[in-house]
């Protein structure tokens, strides 16, 4: 279903006349993200970013930014787009003013009493209807005035979140996970110097996701950017999950890896003294 959200977006957007080059240049957001997006990657960043990239793409041609993310939702958990509509909101007005028939005069003043005390009734009538509607209408508010006050008194403040800007998010994201690139290779008696650790340096020359497992117990997760590296050290082994996987290589102490992605854009591998080798699903602490 991501696919056919993506092709969704797409065709909402020649409709506009829009390009990506326009939708990049107004929102800050990188091409290659935004074709992603069109050709149902949605891996390249954790899911934060991309909800926030999805909302300004949809912004940028004439969709409605939160009916388009639940959309993609939708298309997450396989389930038809289509279905997802606006609420729709309709006020219904029903009010019928009754009708008051009055007879023909009559030439008879008998007749012409009897049609008078007939109205003095029907009005006796619809005067006590209307005192009734009244007092039940001020007990309903009295109830529902008495409910408000009990739900607000024991109710906790609502915490208001903001939407950040993207450009913080993404400088954010550049900030915490951006390390440059390392020039000078480790020398012996640097990896020496951890004893029997590992030491494993990867680099990307693309943006990648990382989630990665040292011995089989502490979880790691970061971003790296293009041109960007992070070294971790291990004592025995490292199990690892490449979002966007083909820009990245591998040294591990000091010696390069030969990694070449089997699956695109997503990767799981192993490696330990031993070297590496590719795992079929996402590994998990403790196997």
């Amino acid at each position: 279903m991501l696919d056919v959200f993506s092709q969704y977006l797409k065709n909402e957007r020649e409709k506009a006349g829009v390009t990506l080059q326009q939708i990049a240049i107004k929102t800050r957001i990188d091409l290659k993200f935004l074709q992603s997006i069109e050709n149902g990657d949605f891996s390249f960043l954790p899911e934060l970013y991309i909800r926030a990239f999805v909302k300004q793409y949809a912004s940028n041609v004439g969709l409605d930014p939160d009916l388009t993310l639940k959309k993609f939702e939708a298309a997450k958990e396989g389930k038809p787009i289509e279905d997802v509509r606006e609420e729709e909101k309709s006020e219904v007005i029903a009010e019928e003013k009754p009708k008051v028939s009055r007879q023909s005069k009559k030439t008879s003043v008998k007749a012409f009493d009897a049609t008078v005390m007939s109205e003095q009734r029907e009005d006796h009538h619809t005067s006590e209807k209307k005192k009734k509607l009244v007092m039940f209408g001020i007990v309903a508010a009295v109830i529902a005035i008495v409910a408000l006050v009990i739900v607000f008194s024991t109710r906790q403040p609502e915490i208001i979140v903001k939407e950040r800007p993207i450009e913080e998010i993404v400088e954010d994201a550049r900030r915490y996970y951006e390390e440059p690139v390392q020039t000078e290779a480790l020398s012996e008696d640097s990896v020496t110097e951890f004893g029997d650790s590992l030491s494993l340096v990867i680099r990307s020359s693309d943006t990648a996701w990382v989630k990665i497992i040292l011995d089989n117990t502490t979880v790691n997760e970061f971003t790296l950017f293009p041109n960007s590296s992070k070294t971790i050290l291990a004592s025995d082994n490292y199990k690892i999950t490449f979002g966007r996987s083909r820009g990245i290589s591998l040294t591990l102490n000091n010696q390069p890896l030969e990694f070449i992605p089997r699956t695109f854009p997503v990767s799981h591998i192993q490696i330990n003294r031993e070297g590496l080798i590719f795992l079929n699903s996402p590994p998990t602490v403790g196997q």
